[in-house]
């Protein structure tokens, strides 16, 4: 004899897929994640749900169940990498929309209403190439590479290619921020000038939608655009290659 769910069973199952996506759809409007970066975990879980609900319930089922439980365990085990890929292109479509429409004409100006490490002294600057750091204190993977960051501006003169860094203000009082700022700053040892922008025009002027984004300027135009900490990596090895080429 095969195994049978109980009545109370057959009844509840549906509630969990119901549950499950309601707590899916509630989440995704609270912007805890993006349903459609996860869809792989979720439908992959909820295949194997289903699987093994067949399996529990009727023995003839028990194969196809199995199939699918499998199906399903495989789905959501895969579903970091399916992530990763989609996001990694979903970069480099923005990098190209992004450099699209900078390239070719000149540069925004590094502009904002706040200055940090000297970064007031950016209009001046003799060095003709530039590299812009987009970040803000909550991205991880920009705090993350501000030690690679450093490095670099300390193993070049200004003269020859000066760092910069570039946040902007997100809570209401910009005193209390830029104090806040100046000690983030300070505790992870950064010393390169850093802009922040009051209200994000700069960033918006950079069309930098995601962080960390790093941008190239080479005679006042932008020559290079990445996205993520691979991608910082990119443009500084670039912009070693262009001071060789000088």
């Amino acid at each position: 004899m095969g195994v049978r769910g109980s009545g109370a069973w057959r009844r509840a199952w549906p509630m969990i897929f119901l549950v499950m996506g309601a707590s899916v759809l509630v989440l995704s409007g609270l912007g805890a994640f993006r349903g459609r970066d996860l869809a792989p975990a979720i439908f992959g879980g909820l295949w194997a749900l289903g699987g093994l609900v067949r399996v529990v319930r009727r023995r003839h089922q028990e194969r196809s169940g199995t199939a699918l439980l499998v199906a399903g365990i495989l789905c959501a085990a895969l579903a970091p990498g399916a992530h990763l890929l989609a996001q990694r292109v979903e970069s480099r479509r923005t990098e190209r929309a992004a450099m699209a429409a900078l390239a070719g004409r000149p540069a925004p100006l590094l502009e904002a209403a706040h200055h940090l490490n000297g970064a007031g002294d950016l209009a001046t600057a003799p060095g003709e190439l530039i590299v812009v750091n987009f970040w803000a204190t909550w991205c991880q993977p920009c705090v993350a590479e501000m030690p690679m960051l450093q490095r670099f501006a300390k193993g070049h003169a200004p003269e020859t290619v000066r760092l910069v860094g570039a946040t902007r203000l997100y809570q209401a009082s910009p005193e209390e921020e830029l104090t806040r700022l100046e000690r983030f700053l300070a505790d992870r040892g950064v010393t390169y000038p850093c802009l922040v922008s009051a209200d994000g025009a700069l960033q918006k002027a950079f069309h930098v939608h995601t962080l960390p984004t790093t941008v190239l300027l080479d005679r006042g135009r932008v020559v290079a655009y990445r996205i993520g900490i691979r991608g910082t990596r990119e443009v500084l090895a670039e912009a070693e290659r262009r001071l060789v080429g000088r």
